[in-house]
């Protein structure tokens, strides 16, 4: 069944903001069940760096997940105070069983490997480089029917649920004993104000109709316009695929790009929302702040706001990354930049160029070129 749900473009999104229906929210308060740290300087982690843990067995599950999972940012990894994002395999004929998330939007991209999401009522096959954006309050499953690890990088838009995945399991090393019932129903019912699994003992409520199931080359195709003077300028085109016209999020803005061998990001600070960039394919060298470090395939880069951040592909091959925003206001700007795949893209004159970054001065700025 086809899932795909994608406004058709930069015309019905701007319409829909000059109604006014979607507006950059107000910071969000931290998990009332664990304290916040001081927001950090931002986070590179490598495929298999972060906080890994085991999940304790549950009692009369058969497809619980075995293999580890690892937590890479929320308030207690690099002290965010909005995005939680973490990464997981899901081994063959495992499954995450049917649940809701009632306060935070969730964006689950999938990095390798190939499984069903159930989404709402309805079902569509997902491979390596699919979206799945499951609005709040929308049921969400997802089965590994592939013969190899189906890996998951998954992202909400606020913290909680971080939680109930720690008092589910134990750090990777230490011992793994079974919840008994008693337990599971305690954690369950510690954690209802923000996650519902079905057969918890609360009822179903609807499964939800929203949200997107997106394949790999799908969502909103742009070209960048090229601009005055760059000997770098990115030529693929990048991807749209959640926002407030692709989806109707309100919080989270997605997309994917892939940056070609010696093509880079130059840089730059967002002064209003934290970033997370994941490494779908290639490699490359970050530069976070004043620090570079190498990254590839796996690898997580967190950008608290304000923070400085440039990205640059030294392999023989695309460097692909899926881009994640924790609220609204870039894509506007990387409109401005581009045009629809297919149409001209005549080179941006210097006065267009300095209007456009004027513009998204408020949340966007380039370090002189």
């Amino acid at each position: 069944m086809n899932l795909r749900h994608v406004l058709p473009g930069a015309a019905l999104c701007a319409a829909a903001l000059s109604a006014g229906c979607a507006s950059p929210r107000a910071p969000v308060a931290g998990n009332p069940n664990g304290a916040e740290g001081q927001r950090g300087e931002g986070l590179v982690l490598q495929a298999d760096e972060g906080e890994r843990r085991v999940r304790r067995p549950r009692p009369g599950s058969t497809t619980a997940q075995t293999a580890p999972f690892i937590l890479k940012v929320d308030p207690r990894n690099g002290a965010s105070r909005e995005l939680v994002m973490g990464y997981e395999e899901i081994a063959p004929g495992e499954a995450i069983q049917p649940h809701r998330h009632l306060v935070a939007d969730e964006i689950v991209f999938v990095h390798r490997g190939s499984g069903v999401a159930t989404l709402g009522a309805r079902e569509a096959p997902v491979s390596a480089g699919a979206t799945v954006y499951i609005p709040r309050d929308t049921r969400i499953a997802l089965r590994n029917t592939g013969p190899e690890p189906l890996g998951i990088a998954f992202i909400f838009s606020k913290p909680g649920f971080e939680e109930l995945m720690r008092e589910n399991s134990v750090l990777e090393g230490q011992p793994a004993t079974p919840l008994a019932a008693e337990q599971q129903a305690a954690i369950r019912a510690r954690h209802r104000w923000h996650t519902v699994a079905e057969g918890a003992g609360a009822e179903p409520g609807p499964p939800g109709s929203g949200g997107l199931v997106l394949h790999a080359g799908e969502g909103e195709r742009r070209v960048r316009r090229p601009r005055p003077g760059s000997a770098s300028t990115l030529t693929d085109p990048f991807i749209l695929k959640v926002d407030r016209c692709n989806g109707g999020s309100t919080e989270l803005v997605m997309g994917y790009e892939d940056l070609a061998p010696g093509q880079a990001i130059n840089p730059h600070r967002h002064l209003l929302a934290d970033e997370i960039i994941f490494v779908h394919r290639g490699s490359g060298v970050a530069t976070l702040g004043t620090r570079e470090t190498p990254v590839s395939a796996g690898g997580t880069v967190y950008i608290p706001r304000g923070s400085r951040i440039s990205l640059r592909n030294t392999g023989a091959g695309p460097l692909g990354i899926a881009f994640v925003f924790s609220r609204p206001g870039f894509e506007e700007l990387m409109r401005e930049n581009s045009v629809p795949e297919g149409e001209p893209a005549p080179p941006l004159s210097p006065e267009e160029f300095a209007a456009i970054r004027a513009r998204h001065r408020s949340h966007t700025v380039y370090d002189p070129q």
